[in-house]
């Protein structure tokens, strides 16, 4: 019964997102109704099965009914501006890396009693497909629907009034364990194992962990800094109530990483110029990149990291240590096959000798690598990296300083969902959507139309 009000959920949002674009305002918010609507209520781990289309979960339908939308009834946000070639440019790439990987894993791989076909054209074409559906298609459709200052203050505002609806839910599970997602679709998303921590639990909601929810609360409250030092009074409650509340709500979610970010970069928006924010998040956009490099050549002392976390918190340090040995293991087997990676289906997991999986992808950076390889690194870390230097070289034009603000909160608020990919595979789509938006932006600023 659960699966069946899951699904229902599902296929009901169709009609009802596609009401929500043609009765919406503007194509900002309805945008964001169906989008953020979308990933923070309707079901986990459950999918709409259409034929040669990948499983319409819920984070690739709400992006799709948001183009057929805005298609439908918002015509004039889908026009072509200075920056939406870039999708184009990012649909190319992918599709290209993706027929790179098919080509080069046709071998069939035998481990113990696992047999692991070699990949074929139908495998190349449904990886591809999620690829377009949760990098280019977000992408795109920031790309087109945020494309000025004012457009980004939607962007944010419709961040932060969405956290705001979904504390009280948060604070909710906090208090009496996750139930919300069992009570509406009657199965609990994910182990609850996992959302028990120390003497307390996480929150789930309606997410697929509580590090989801926690990270989504780190962008809220990212957002909600920034509207507080551009003085934007457009919430139901004052920027400064707003922002303490979600900071709140996010210590809460028992994630150390999340409050970790917010503790770095929310006093950067707040006390440090736009240009030193946007120079912040050039230096550690370089260091995400170097990443991967830096692992492979064991750059990078794990043992060491292990040591020192273990002297704050035993449990979390023995978590990251976990991490630490299965990034090893698959990237002694990525190496194997660097450029293009294994494919998909499993190929890019480790197998013991008697055909055993006995690794765990945590981290979506090292998921990229060994299914697609380097190069897959670098197409979906490059959209959202990108427009942090697209942003520093219009920089010099930017007269605004609530403009100035925005682009470089974009900046710091990519190069966020970046780091966070280093260690977990808990993205939610949006900051895609942000990078679309602060390339449109930049764009406009580079070459003004006439009638700016």
């Amino acid at each position: 019964m659960g699966s069946v009000t899951a699904q229902l959920a599902l296929l009901l949002w169709i009609p009802v997102g596609l009401w929500l674009i043609s009765s919406a305002k503007t194509p900002q918010k309805g945008f964001l109704l169906v989008f953020l609507g979308g990933i923070l209520f309707l079901p986990e781990r459950m999918a709409l099965e259409i034929p040669l289309i990948p499983p319409m979960h819920k984070l690739f339908l709400t992006s799709v009914v948001a183009w057929i939308g805005l298609s439908m009834f918002q015509r004039k946000a889908m026009r072509k501006g200075p920056a939406t070639g870039s999708a184009t440019t990012v649909t190319v790439l992918l599709i290209l890396s993706g027929i790179a990987t098919w080509l080069t894993n046709g071998d069939n791989l035998a481990y113990g009693t696992a047999r692991l076909t070699g990949v074929t054209y139908k495998d190349m074409i449904l990886g591809v497909e999620k690829g377009l559906l949760a990098v280019a298609l977000p992408y795109y459709l920031g790309l087109c629907v945020f494309r000025t200052a004012d457009d980004l203050r939607v962007l944010f505002r419709g961040i932060v009034w969405a956290a705001l609806i979904y504390a009280p839910l948060v604070l909710l599970e906090v208090r009496l364990a996750p139930f919300l997602h069992t009570m509406v679709y009657g199965y609990f998303q994910h182990s609850f194992t996992q959302s028990r921590r120390s003497d307390g639990f996480r929150a789930f909601v309606f997410m697929a962990h509580g590090l989801s929810v926690a990270f989504f609360m780190a962008q809220a409250v990212l957002a909600t800094v920034t509207l507080h030092r551009i003085k934007d009074a457009a919430l139901p409650l004052s920027t400064g109530k707003a922002g303490w509340l979600l900071t709140a709500t996010l210590a809460t979610s028992r994630s150390a990483a999340s409050l970790v970010y917010t503790g770095l970069l929310a006093p950067s928006i707040l006390f440090l110029k736009g240009a030193r924010q946007v120079g912040l998040a050039r230096l550690l956009s370089i260091a995400v990149l170097g990443y991967p490099l830096a692992r492979l050549n064991a750059f990078i002392s794990t043992e060491w990291i292990f040591e020192k976390v273990v002297t704050i918190n035993e449990e979390r340090a023995h978590s990251l240590r976990f991490r630490f040995m299965n990034e090893d293991i698959l990237l002694d087997k990525a190496i194997e096959r660097p450029w293009f990676g294994w494919g998909w289906s499993g190929r890019n997991m480790v197998y013991d000798e008697g055909g055993m999986n006995i690794s765990v992808t945590d981290g979506e950076w090292v998921i990229h690598m060994g299914q697609g390889g380097l190069v897959k690194f670098f197409i979906v870390f490059g959209v959202l990296l990108l427009p942090i230097w697209r942003i520093s070289k219009v920089w010099p034009r930017i007269k605004d300083d609530a403009t100035g603000q925005l682009l470089a909160s974009c900046a710091l608020l990519l190069v966020l969902q970046s780091i966070d990919m280093l260690p977990n595979a808990t993205s939610n789509s949006l900051a895609y959507v942000i990078a679309g938006a602060a390339t449109s932006v930049a764009a406009a600023i580079r070459s003004p139309s006439p009638a700016t």
